[in-house]
């Protein structure tokens, strides 16, 4: 079975939170920063965030509640950026650091605690809501989906392959690398994985549990007893775990389904199995859990589409990769004036390229606003008024409402 079952663009992982009691899912599989809103039984894209100076291909987004706003960080290799999603139909900027000076090329970024933490060749970077960066740690790290934090931040679990690592963080030091837990007293724990494809484990710590699923065996690793529960799955190939911490139940993937299995007694409580089910080209990836309003929901990345599942794997909604697709930018931010200089109540032409597709740009002109919408390519054409104001140079401002691009040009009232 092939580790990438094969479409250029496939849904294969995200971030899924309950924010005021609704379902939000984000991915950036398809090359930008997509929003999702469960509404009842349709799960409908609120918003796309396109940004044409990314410095490289978009890492999985992180959501974070912080004082009741909802919020969406993710890296491009040169920057982190941090956009507030709480209305979800205008997603904005509010921050955006750089490392790229430093030597640094982030890859991944994930959430401990009241922390945000990139993951690049730099090592794991820890921020402030705030993004101003505190701490540093010393740890490499091949495939950042595979790395995840204790949710009191205390210990990182980094798997590779079949090379499992420990690191505890507040004394800055890796205290355990294995593929044979034998060697910790802990019994039939060897980590079975053909290759180092995305596979992300879960840390239970109100049990100091963690569980994974590898190419043979779903694993209750437990630090206390130093005892392992396992359970064999169907596949040859594992990939997520997921649940809530303290329930007394989770969920595994494992590309030809997902599987719901008590804690306790490790068998499983029901199945479903996604290849075909919910559409052709399914293959259960990325796995995400979310207390909800009306229930538990089960978040599925599943190649073709994203499910969403109640807590009894029954299918509440999804969202297709080919519904309502909405190109990417392809061509270079421009803006271009038939003429820079007229006189106030003038009217002048303005064109723009290398916005986000079919969205609204906002026009600021020596304090008068005007609005433009930008075509399926990105393109928009306008004319608007010279303002009624003195004599002055001073700036024409594009901004993308969504995407939150900017270009300025500069322009002389005479």
């Amino acid at each position: 079975v092939p580790r990438v079952i094969g479409q250029d663009k496939s849904y294969r992982s995200g971030d899924a939170v309950s924010f005021r009691g609704q379902l939000v899912v984000a991915s950036t599989n398809q090359g930008k920063l997509e929003i999702f809103k469960l509404d009842g039984s349709a799960l409908n894209r609120t918003a796309t965030v396109i940004n044409s100076n990314a410095g490289g291909s978009l890492g999985d987004p992180a959501l974070s509640e912080e004082n009741g706003e909802l919020y969406a960080y993710l890296v491009d290799g040169r920057n982190l950026y941090k956009y507030r999603i709480s209305d979800f139909y205008n997603p904005s900027l509010v921050k955006q650091a750089n490392e790229v000076t430093l030597g640094d090329w982030f890859s991944g970024v994930v959430i401990a605690k009241d922390r945000v933490v990139t993951i690049g060749s730099g090592g794991l970077k820890l921020w402030t809501p705030a993004l101003e960066r505190i701490d540093l740690y010393p740890l490499s790290v091949q495939n950042p989906y595979n790395l995840i934090l204790s949710p009191q931040g205390a210990f990182i679990f980094n798997l590779e392959n079949d090379l499992f690592t420990l690191f505890n963080s507040p004394n800055r030091n890796v205290f355990a690398t294995f593929n044979n837990f034998d060697e910790y007293s802990i019994s039939r724990s060897e980590v079975f994985a053909l290759d180092s494809h995305n596979r992300k484990a879960f840390n239970d710590d109100e049990e100091t549990k963690l569980y994974l699923v590898d190419d043979r065996e779903l694993r209750q690793i437990d630090f206390d007893s130093f005892t392992t529960k396992t359970f064999r799955h169907i596949s040859n190939i594992g990939y997520d775990v997921a649940g809530i911490r303290g329930d007394d139940h989770l969920y595994f993937s494992d590309g030809i389904g997902v599987v719901k299995i008590d804690k306790n007694y490790f068998k499983p409580l029901t199945w479903v199995y996604t290849t075909s089910k919910f559409g052709d080209g399914g293959w259960a990836m990325g796995l995400k859990v979310a207390d909800t309003d009306n229930g538990q929901r089960v978040v599925v990345f599943n190649n073709s589409a994203i499910l969403v599942l109640d807590e009894n794997l029954r299918l509440v909604a999804s969202r297709a990769q080919s519904e309502d697709p909405i190109e990417p930018v392809r061509e270079g931010l421009s803006l271009h004036l038939d003429r820079n200089r007229a006189a106030a109540n003038s009217l002048i032409g303005l064109t723009g390229t290398g916005f986000g597709a079919n969205e609204q740009v906002t026009i600021s002109f020596a304090g008068s606003i005007f609005y433009a919408q930008a075509d399926s390519a990105g393109r928009f054409s306008k004319i608007i008024t010279v303002p009624n104001v003195n004599r002055q140079r001073t700036d024409i401002r594009v901004t993308g409402d969504v995407s939150r691009i900017t270009y300025s040009a500069a322009f002389e009232i005479e």
